[in-house]
């Protein structure tokens, strides 16, 4: 489990051996700690990950979909992590196919459509313009 952790994520082993149990209480996965890796749903590796970034902070974090992993009970718990990270001066790039979210965490949005920048500036008036392609999209 922690080399893939320090793999995907820059961090060493131990850094990640101090957080180990920050990690898991976080990700909420302690029942399954005897289990391989490779028995792990997408969703139980995504919280992992998630928890381990978390507990291991280090520059910018990409967040890529996040917030569709796990129950409800478990987004708002990461939301709450998301301020808790913004009120401690990081920055997130938080990454999103959907609306909603993304409105209580940004301040400003960048909308890329196949690659290419649409738009970027305050997250109100970007959301607009998605929400006006994908309602004229047929």
């Amino acid at each position: 489990m922690s080399i893939c952790m320090v793999h995907c994520h820059g961090i060493t082993r131990k850094e990640i051996d101090k957080k180990i149990d920050d990690i898991i209480e976080f990700a909420e996965l302690d029942k399954f700690m005897g289990a391989k890796l490779g028995e792990y749903s997408s969703g139980m590796i995504s919280r992992l990950a998630f928890a381990t970034v978390l507990q291991t902070l280090k520059g910018i974090i990409f967040v890529d979909e996040v917030l569709s992993v796990g129950d409800i009970a478990f987004q708002k718990k990461c939301t709450k992590a998301f301020e808790k990270v913004l009120n401690e001066g990081h920055t997130i790039l938080f990454i999103s196919h959907g609306i909603g979210d993304e409105r209580e965490l940004c301040s400003n949005a960048l909308y890329i459509d196949h690659g290419q920048q649409i738009a970027f500036g305050p997250m109100k008036e970007v959301e607009q313009m998605y929400i006006e392609k994908m309602n004229n999209k047929k």
